[in-house]
């Protein structure tokens, strides 16, 4: 094992050059997300993602299987008028269907728009007129929750016959028995948008961030040098990839060819301790309060769990210096704090792969290749100990409008 290298170290080497070359470009610099995250990896048996069901039901899919099902969703897709550059909105929560649609909808040039299934039929109606979605893909668990009259063409996933289907809705499985694996992934440019993810609306209504095909570079610091994730890891992130921190984990950890574990019910405490010691993950990515509930089942309940983990990240919200001591004592693990929106993606941390102290209750420095600042309302740069607001140089400029895409998260690098 390479020992870490210090942190000025690791900032005066890093390129981002060196980073695109992991991405498949064509002679014009022209891309399919699907493709990078499943379809290289598809001469491969090798597992991709372990869906983990409320009930105990344990469902494993190959990166060959992911792009087999993706190719046949961007069929489906085609057939429903969806052309590059259309939107298409997931409400399904973590089943194995969202990220067959959210694959396929990639491999069909689509921007794919995550919504939460914690929302209700204001957000949703909300965030697919604001979007212009084409298709709503649904699970028919959370159906009745969409509105009437969207305008956009509903796909259902029913996976129990106590899900009938609405009288005008497209049955995803069915849909997708009808098409076959044969579908050329639609190239895109690297700024083009990928997902269009939706604020939470704390400020205002929410806001549309468009996420260019580009994450995969820009958000690499923090999977290489924070996670220091590698391909014989099993990761574990507990995020909803309704929301943008899960998603962006378990893209990067398709990326990166390592297997992804998903867990379809809520986090509990002892659930998850069972999940990490049987399924030997190595690398966890989750939220600080996921954390405070498994240090509230006490040192003696966690320590009968005899877990591999060699990994703990964690962002959302600030990671109090508690939980780090508490980690340390149990499993000899220091937690790394990393601090994110759905702005900035991931740019800030502490990291397993840098050698750099870590002082518990802090979310760390500005990672490889990432100029972060403290800025006044009127953008001027603070020094130590002033108090202001944290700004990126630059990544992002403004959100999404109506109709039209203006920004570009990560599309510079």
């Amino acid at each position: 094992m390479i020992e870490p290298s210090s942190y000025d170290e690791i900032r005066r080497r890093f390129r981002w050059e060196d980073v695109l070359k992991l991405l498949d470009l064509d002679p014009a610099g022209g891309m399919n997300l699907a493709h990078e995250l499943v379809d290289r990896y598809a001469s491969s048996d090798e597992i991709a993602l372990s869906w983990i069901g409320r009930d105990g039901v344990i469902e494993r899919y190959t990166f060959r299987e992911l792009s087999r099902l993706s190719a046949r969703f961007a069929g489906v897709l085609r057939e429903l008028g969806v052309s590059p550059g259309d939107r298409v909105a997931g409400y399904l929560g973590r089943v194995p269907e969202t990220f067959v649609t959210m694959l396929g909808a990639f491999k069909a040039g689509a921007i794919y728009v995550p919504l939460f299934t914690g929302f209700g039929p204001e957000a949703i109606d909300f965030r697919v007129r604001a979007s212009g979605a084409r298709v709503l893909v649904a699970h028919g668990e959370h159906r009745g929750r969409v509105p009437d009259r969207l305008p956009a063409r509903l796909v259902t996933v029913s996976r129990s016959s106590d899900e009938p289907l609405a009288r005008d809705d497209v049955d995803f499985w069915r849909a997708m028995d009808r098409q076959t694996e044969d579908f050329e992934p639609v190239r895109r440019r690297r700024d083009d948008a990928a997902v269009l993810l939706y604020t939470s609306g704390s400020t205002g209504l929410p806001k549309g961030v468009k996420i260019a095909n580009n994450l995969l570079v820009a958000t690499y610091p923090y999977i290489r040098y924070a996670v220091d994730l590698r391909p014989d890891d099993v990761f574990w992130p507990t995020g909803d990839p309704g929301w943008g921190y899960g998603l962006v984990c378990y893209a990067l950890a398709l990326f990166l060819g390592a297997p992804a574990v998903c867990f379809e019910g809520a986090f509990a405490p002892e659930t998850a301790l069972t999940i990490l010691e049987e399924h030997e993950v190595t690398a966890l990515a989750t939220t600080p309060t996921a954390l405070r509930a498994i240090m509230a089942s006490g040192r003696e309940a966690v320590g009968r769990h005899r877990v591999r983990l060699r990994a703990i990240n964690s962002c959302g919200e600030p990671l109090n210096p508690e939980v780090v001591h508490f980690f340390r004592g149990c499993w000899g693990l220091t937690v790394m704090d990393n601090y994110g929106s759905s702005e900035f993606g991931l740019p800030i941390g502490n990291g397993y792969a840098i050698d750099m102290p870590v002082k518990p209750g802090s979310m760390g420095r500005p990672l490889p290749g990432v100029e972060m600042s403290i800025v006044d309302d009127e953008g001027h740069e603070l020094g130590p100990d002033q108090i202001g607001q944290i700004a990126m140089r630059p990544s992002a400029e403004g959100y999404y409008s109506v109709g039209y895409p203006r920004v570009s998260v990560g599309g510079g690098w």
